[in-house]
C-alpha cells in the first residue's frame, strides 16, 4: 500500500491546501484531469465519439459492480447524487402497509430534502448515526419500505461497517433478503 504522502502527491491542490470536507467536485486527481483533457482534446479534433465515451462508462459500471461483487446490470450511472435519490424516490410505490423510509441524519442534506419532498408518499424517519449502527436500528418494522445510508459520510469521514448495518437491516425485514 501506498504511503499517504505518495498518494497526496497524486492531487494537486494539496500542495498549496487543506481539504476539509469532500463532495462531486472535490480536489481533482491526476488520473481524473488526464481523462477529462483526453475528452476535451478527442472532442474538439475528432468531434464527439459517443461510442467510444459510452464504452468507457460501460467499462466503469463493469469494474464497479466486479469490486461490489454485483452484476453490471444492477449498478446505474447517473450524474449526481440527488440524481440517484430522485431516481429511487419517484420509482417506489409504497403502499399503506409499507411506506417508511429510514434515511440518516449525516448523509448529504439532498438525500433528506428528496425524500421530504415526497412526505405525501412517504412517512420519512431520520436516524442518528448512533442509531444506525447500534441496537436502536432495531426499531424498524415491516412498514419500513427502505434504509438509507452512506458508506462514507460526506462531513467528517467517518466510514460505516455496511455489512454490518446490512446483516442487521436483512435480519429485521427479512422480506430484503
Amino acid at each position: 500500500m501506498k504511503n499517504i504522502n505518495e498518494i497526496r502527491k497524486s492531487f494537486p491542490i494539496l500542495k498549496n491546501k487543506i481539504q476539509l470536507s469532500s463532495c462531486s467536485q472535490s480536489a481533482m486527481h491526476i488520473d481524473v484531469k488526464r481523462a477529462i483533457d483526453e475528452y476535451v482534446e478527442n472532442w474538439a479534433y475528432q468531434g464527439m465519439n459517443w461510442g467510444k465515451w459510452m464504452e468507457e462508462c460501460e467499462q466503469a459500471r463493469s469494474n464497479f459492480a466486479k469490486m461490489i461483487n454485483a452484476d453490471p446490470n444492477e449498478v446505474a450511472i447517473v450524474s449526481s447524487v440527488s440524481h440517484a435519490i430522485s431516481s429511487i424516490a419517484t420509482s417506489l410505490n409504497p403502499t399503506s402497509g409499507k411506506n417508511k423510509v429510514r434515511i440518516t441524519d449525516f448523509d448529504f442534506p439532498t438525500v433528506g430534502h428528496v425524500w421530504l419532498s415526497h412526505s405525501d408518499k412517504f412517512e420519512v424517519e431520520f436516524l442518528e448515526q448512533s442509531q444506525v449502527t447500534g441496537d436502536s436500528i432495531n426499531t424498524l418494522d415491516n412498514k419500513t419500505l427502505l434504509v438509507s445510508t452512506s458508506h462514507v459520510n460526506f462531513y467528517n469521514g467517518h466510514k460505516q461497517d455496511l455489512r454490518k448495518i446490512a446483516e442487521k437491516v436483512i435480519r429485521i425485514m427479512p422480506f430484503c433478503s
